[in-house]
């Protein structure tokens, strides 16, 4: 058989190596996030040049912060209060607020403290702009959200801070973020409801209007909700640590009431309310924590959270069942504290609840990550002859890559051919217009591994022998 050196010119005997084996479909990652916010620098440590609006790949902290610096430290000032509305009891006895300036958060940098301290490693991070005094700004989160788009990889969108927006920017932004995800087919949004971090919305009874707001932000948003997954409530966290809590306020005390227990007070508050996080960043641990130990084909929850320490708002069975399974399907996710076991991953569902095929977080992500690798190991065979030599190639690959995902418990099936089945030929997935038209249409099958959510134990007493 010719090589590719052509017609020899001297006698002689010459080697041609063949491969054995066809190339095969390696699996893409599936625990890389982008994470989309403000952050206190962005520009390269080295060059110098501005990196906001691009995507960067960062795989630890220090990776964050050489690149984009630290988290956003607001002051605080005390102001006079009643008694019945204060956060601080001064010796007197006196009552104070503890006011932000400016009132504004920012939460990127712990959001991806979060990420890493669950179980997260390698990430994209996408830089709107500097820390600033006004509001957040839905244009600039949505420059972030396009720029997100170049990123090759990530498979989940978080945007820590849109939770800050006002009601109708945040639907904007969701929409916006969950119809990019639907259109490149290769990542899921994790959300946080809007308002979440707000403690005026941290009453048991505000639980089903912040629901409600929810389900009217994402309304239009059909045909995308399996590519987003929603997660209630906020946490409270110990991320900020005491030495990273400023004190500025003492000069605003009365003379000789500065002591000693009423600096660790007012230290407490303040740490208390840098620490409270939307949940997005650590569920993109958790969701990364998850794939790396046991599939992404497997549900993201009935997890413990790292450095989670409280939740804003504690739910009941009674508060979880309308959110996991509202009439809409808009389920949204419930954190949930346990006694004995702390704050737990309590839900597994994307906001297509209603759907047989995409309602579970697990098989949406699954879908993603076998359409991707095969999208990405077929490449190789896009300028190929469409022949049967090709088909038979590209149905071995396949074939071979989904065998391998059976054999880890990732498609259900007594066998492999029970899991899934691939085509490809004339006949069976083309007609011969397809093949002049340029068109090798490969058909494949499979069978999903759906969860056991809902487990029904029945009992039966037996009656004794001879009663």
């Amino acid at each position: 058989m010719p090589d590719s050196h052509g017609p020899r010119q001297t006698p002689g005997v010459y080697i041609t190596e063949m491969s054995a084996f066809p190339n095969g479909i390696v699996g893409v990652q599936t625990d890389v996030p982008v994470f989309i916010g403000y952050t206190q620098q962005a520009q390269d440590p080295i060059s110098h040049k501005s990196l906001c609006q691009r995507p960067i790949s960062i795989a630890s902290l220090a990776d964050y912060q050489a690149f984009f610096g630290q988290g956003f430290r607001p002051t605080f000032q005390l102001t006079p209060a009643s008694q019945g509305d204060y956060d601080i009891a001064a010796p007197g006895p006196e009552f104070f607020k503890l006011v932000q300036t400016p009132d504004t958060a920012f939460h990127l940098y712990n959001a991806v403290r979060l990420f890493f301290a669950n179980g997260g490693g390698s990430c994209d991070v996408v830089s709107c702009g500097q820390y600033h005094g006004g509001p957040i700004r839905l244009a600039d989160l949505q420059a972030g959200l396009e720029a997100s788009a170049q990123a090759l990889g990530p498979s989940m969108v978080v945007i820590p801070d849109a939770c800050l927006l006002p009601p109708d920017a945040y639907a904007t932004l969701v929409a916006a973020t969950l119809k990019q995800c639907a259109a490149l087919q290769d990542r899921v949004a994790i959300l946080d409801l809007c308002g979440c971090t707000d403690p005026a919305n941290w009453s048991p009874a505000s639980i089903q209007a912040q629901a409600d707001a929810f389900y009217a932000a994402v309304g239009d948003c059909a045909g995308a909700y399996s590519y987003g997954a929603a997660y209630f409530p906020a946490l409270k966290t110990s991320v900020v640590a005491a030495e990273e809590v400023d004190f500025p306020c003492l000069d605003l005390l009365t003379p000789g009431s500065a002591t000693a227990a009423l600096r660790a007070e007012i230290e407490q508050v303040i740490l208390d309310r840098l620490n409270v996080c939307p949940a997005s960043g650590a569920m993109a641990g958790i969701w990364a924590r998850n794939d790396q130990s046991d599939g992404v084909w497997n549900a993201p929850s009935d997890m413990a959270l790292n450095q989670v320490t409280a939740l804003a708002v504690t739910l009941t069975d009674a508060d979880q069942e309308p959110l996991n399974t509202p009439i809409n399907g808009l389920a949204i996710n419930a954190i949930r504290d346990f006694p004995n076991r702390g704050p737990m991953v309590w839900g597994a569902r994307t906001l297509d609840g209603n759907s047989n095929d995409y309602r579970y977080i697990q098989v949406r992500r699954t879908l993603i990550y076998i359409e991707q690798s095969i999208k990405a190991g077929l490449q190789s065979h896009v300028f190929a002859a469409n022949d049967a030599t090709t088909w038979t190639g590209v149905t071995s690959e396949i074939t071979s890559f989904l065998t391998g995902l059976w054999t880890q418990g990732g498609l259900m099936g007594a066998t492999a051919s029970d899991a899934f089945a691939v085509q490809c030929g004339l006949g069976s997935t083309m007609t011969a217009q397809d093949i002049l038209d340029g068109y090798m249409v490969v058909s494949v099958a499979l069978q999903m591994i759906h969860p056991g959510e809902f487990i029904a134990l029945t009992f039966k007493q037996l009656m004794p022998a001879g009663s």
